[in-house]
């Protein structure tokens, strides 16, 4: 049995260490309005790659488009800040996922959508 994931790469190209970065997927189960949902990020170090994927761990039609802005911060900085995610091909914010008979979570993420 196949399944479709979609692989993440977050990479830092500058000078400092990213501490926070909180990114926005929003997820539309079918045919509801988006929920939105906030991947846990852990610090990045400078040059390095945080890598995560997303799956559909539900038993319907999955729409999800990761939103182009993230708040971050930097070692150094007092607080958080917007900034734009850098996306390499046009199809990058958007993932499409077929319903899936495989759970991967303890109890059920479909809840509460």
């Amino acid at each position: 049995m196949g399944m479709v994931a979609y692989r993440y790469d977050i990479r830092t190209h500058g000078p400092s260490v990213i501490e926070y970065l909180r990114i926005q997927v929003d997820v539309y189960f079918e045919p509801k309005t988006a929920t939105p949902m906030f991947p846990l990020l852990s610090a990045i170090d400078v040059g390095n790659t945080f890598r995560f994927y997303v799956i559909n761990d539900c038993n319907v039609n999955v729409f999800a488009v990761l939103q182009p802005a993230a708040m971050v911060k930097l070692a150094g900085e007092t607080r958080p800040r917007e900034i734009q995610l850098k996306q390499t091909k046009l199809t990058d914010p958007m993932m499409v996922f077929f319903p899936s008979p495989t759970k991967w979570a303890i109890g059920d993420p479909c809840e509460g959508r």
